[in-house]
């Protein structure tokens, strides 16, 4: 006797079903699951810097990709750079949509007198104890953020005297304790500028602001040397040029191939190296990510797996209303654009990859695939069970501008060939 439709649906469906609550018994409460699928990226966000400007301040239309004149601003969401996105919680706290930190919306009070002023600068060690006091939200696993994190939140489009941040923070614009020391000092500490979107060491001495954050730190790589001249950073995405720049094409790297802002951009638009041509230079964000702090000045201060120089590198990203762009010391790590005329001499590194919009919608390992796996990956990350994180171009597959648990539902049904009416069709964001 034939066997309805109807019931071999429901059959599929159960087996299905089975087969997700197995997988989600064996996976969804451990760490095993993260390591057993393809890599997972955490594209950098944006660094806000959406406009362009010629070798002076003239502001200028926005050059396509591939242009030699090609910048930040160049590339935003339509190339899949993932925008910045912060919620204010309403009770005292912002959280980045992106990296999943929770943030102190205000400076903090230390001197708890119910306002901030130039009173409440502390210390480093004050700040440390500020924060790793704190209850706030009902929250009291806070701490001071390091370096890179701080950086994370600036809004590189907003010209000094700033505050260099989105406006669901709050508070003083000054500088900003950082817990990461100095390498080259163990008395000194790194400080944030939020006037100019900068940031240096001082000794720990030194009175500062405090804002605090939680959840998990920021730490970059693992690197892999891909044995054909380049690098990846398995925890960005981003593939990056291994050597510093060869710009004359001599064979070798010296001072001969320092070049100015404009050089820069020209030379990574046009590289062509592994395989691939859609090289450029990369933005401030990008640039300050692979800084590694613990290695002391005179540096390199960047992983081994690189060859580099002791010495200043272009970022893409212009000042606004300045002749000058940002870069980056791999002498110390200083970052800013104190130097930065755009008519100065720096090294360069060429990045491609790390956008978003370079995967498929739903299929989050990346394996070309939309299945079982990606649904539960996504359900990890959306009950805190996961450090993966997912921009909402791959996982906000019902684009309701969110992600959430009936995203990872919607994977789910589409993995075993249900219909699913309310599939993303076009990506607006």
């Amino acid at each position: 006797m034939e066997i309805p439709i109807v019931k071999c649906h429901k059959l599929n469906i159960k087996v299905a079903w089975s087969a997700l609550l197995v997988l989600s018994a064996l996976f969804l409460l451990t760490d095993s699951f993260d390591n057993a699928i393809a890599a997972t990226y955490n594209p950098l966000p944006d660094t806000g810097q959406h406009k362009c400007f010629d070798n002076s301040s003239t502001e200028i239309v926005c050059p396509a990709p591939g242009d030699p004149m090609a910048q930040d601003g160049s590339y935003d969401a339509n190339q899949g750079k993932v925008q910045m996105s912060f919620t204010d919680n309403g009770d005292g706290t912002v959280t980045d949509n992106n990296t999943g930190l929770m943030w102190q919306k205000v400076t903090g009070d230390t001197d708890n007198n119910g306002s901030v002023s130039e009173d409440d600068k502390v210390t480093w060690q004050d700040a440390l104890s500020y924060c790793e006091s704190l209850s706030l939200a009902g929250y009291s696993d806070w701490r001071l953020p390091e370096i890179f994190e701080l950086y994370s939140i600036f809004d590189y489009s907003i010209p000094y005297p700033g505050p260099v941040i989105g406006s669901e923070f709050s508070g003083q614009v000054g500088d900003y304790w950082s817990a990461t020391t100095y390498a080259g000092d163990s008395s000194s500490a790194w400080v944030a500028y939020l006037d100019s979107s900068s940031g240096s060491y001082y000794d720990k001495t030194r009175k500062n602001y405090v804002r605090c954050v939680r959840g998990e730190a920021y730490s970059a790589g693992p690197y892999v040397d891909n044995g054909d001249g380049t690098v990846t950073d398995n925890n960005t995405g981003l593939m990056w040029q291994k050597v510093t720049g060869d710009t004359d094409n001599n064979g070798s790297v010296s001072e001969g191939d320092k070049v100015t802002w404009q050089d820069a951009l020209s030379y990574c638009e046009s590289l062509s190296l592994a395989g691939y041509s859609d090289w450029r230079l990369p933005d401030i964000k990008e640039l300050t990510s692979i800084v590694d702090y613990t290695i002391p000045e005179p540096g390199p201060v960047i992983s081994g797996v690189f060859s580099s120089k002791s010495a200043w590198y272009w970022s893409s990203t212009p000042s606004t209303n300045l002749d000058s762009a940002k870069y980056v010391s791999f002498q110390d790590g200083y970052s800013g654009d104190f130097f930065g005329l755009k008519s100065a001499s720096n090294y360069v590194r060429c990045v491609r990859g790390g956008l978003a919009v370079s995967g498929t919608l739903g299929d989050l390992n990346g394996d070309g695939s939309i299945s079982v796996v990606d649904a539960l990956l996504l359900a990890r990350f959306v009950v805190g069970l996961s450090s993966n994180n997912y921009s909402k171009e791959v996982a906000d597959v019902n684009c309701d501008d969110s992600i959430n648990i009936v995203d990872a539902l919607l994977i789910a049904r589409k993995s075993v060939g249900l219909e699913v009416s309310n599939w993303c069709l076009t990506k607006s964001y």
